[in-house]
């Protein structure tokens, strides 16, 4: 499964470095109704707290299923200044890991008891795969990791935790710079991701359509 990541520039030449890539934590999510778009009905409980709760041990690594979408590239590569990493999933993660988000108009419910809510980890994972419709243009893909397998670093005062990609069956296969992108990619660096089958794009806005192409960067 081949997904990606749009992060800015500077971001993006560390995880290609590096290896690693900062995952987010549930408390770092950008959206006000997150956990809000599913309603246990007969649990007896006021909030979804208990199931945030669960989730706090997990990161997510939150990408798309595109990258043609320029509207992505504003709100997330920094108005089209940064770049798009394509990653293939391998079929064990995709299997274990993987969260397809569904949009929805409305709150979905669903009839659960509480001690079902409180000691198994999928209807917790339940409350991170429903958004509100407005968000279908990410066409987002949500993958799992526990933090407790991840490296801590402190950044700014804050603990950001990082998932070795490799370790973790995630393989760097393109690196799309933005149309807007100012970043220099010397003949060494070229060379290092041909060797290692990465495959380098320019992205450009179409002539017809609202979307964004990419070419080969030579």
């Amino acid at each position: 499964m081949r997904v990606y990541k749009f992060l800015n520039a500077q971001y993006a030449l560390d995880s290609i470095l590096s290896g690693y890539i900062k995952l987010s934590t549930v408390d770092e999510l950008n959206d006000p109704f997150e956990f809000k778009g599913v309603n246990f009905i007969n649990a007896k409980i006021e909030s979804n707290a208990p199931l945030i709760n669960i989730l706090k041990k997990f990161g997510l690594l939150c990408v798309s299923k595109k990258f043609s979408n320029p509207t992505l590239w504003s709100h997330y590569a920094d108005s089209h200044r940064g770049i798009a990493l394509g990653f293939d999933i391998s079929k064990n993660i995709e299997k274990n890991s993987k969260i397809n988000v569904q949009y929805r108009k409305k709150v979905i419910k669903i009839h659960e008891k509480l001690n079902v809510l409180t000691k198994n980890e999928k209807p917790a994972l339940k409350i991170l795969s429903i958004k509100s419709k407005d968000w279908c243009y990410e066409n987002e893909v949500r993958f799992l990791f526990y933090l407790q397998n991840c490296i801590p670093k402190p950044i700014n005062g804050d603990l950001k935790f990082f998932l070795n990609l490799k370790e973790n069956e995630i393989f760097l296969s393109e690196i799309i710079l933005g149309c807007n992108c100012n970043i220099n990619i010397d003949v060494k660096l070229k060379m290092a991701l041909k060797n290692r089958g990465i495959t380098l794009y320019r992205a450009e806005l179409d002539k017809k359509l609202f979307k964004v192409n990419r070419c080969i960067i030579p």
